[in-house]
């Protein structure tokens, strides 16, 4: 097993890296560079990364670089991609900066596995049903 990286691309800033205006070559390239750089950053750095293209200061965030085997959860929420995971400093220090935040996220993360176990019985009863079982 290999490593593997998280990206999120600011889709405000999707014209900045259009491969049809000829304009943009440096930026298509700034863009494959950030991509490069955050997927090689595999233990160096624990926080998420930023880059800039164009006039647009953080289009592309890069999540740490992790083995397979080290799994985490991402939460989407607002305008941010957030890691959390117990053993993560960047999550520490979220909890520590914006404790406010770090509660939202977690009460969303007990909601969707709530609802998420809920859908796992719906399913397995079907499947019972559909083999005859019930």
């Amino acid at each position: 097993m290999g490593c593997l990286t998280t990206f999120t691309i600011y889709n405000d800033g999707l014209n900045l890296i259009d491969s049809e205006n000829p304009d943009n070559k440096e930026n298509i390239v700034r863009l494959a560079d950030i991509v490069y750089a955050g997927a090689r950053n595999t233990t160096n750095d624990p926080n998420t990364i930023y880059g800039g293209i164009g006039c647009f200061g953080n289009m592309v965030s890069c999540q740490k670089s992790r083995h397979a085997d080290d799994h985490t959860l991402y939460v989407h929420m607002g305008n941010c991609v957030t890691e959390m995971n117990a053993y993560s400093k960047e999550t520490k220090e979220l909890i520590k900066r914006n404790p406010e935040f770090a509660k939202k996220l977690i009460k969303y993360m007990d909601k969707e596995i709530k609802e998420l176990k809920k859908l796992q019985v719906l399913m397995n009863f079907q499947k019972a049903t559909d083999n005859g079982e019930v």
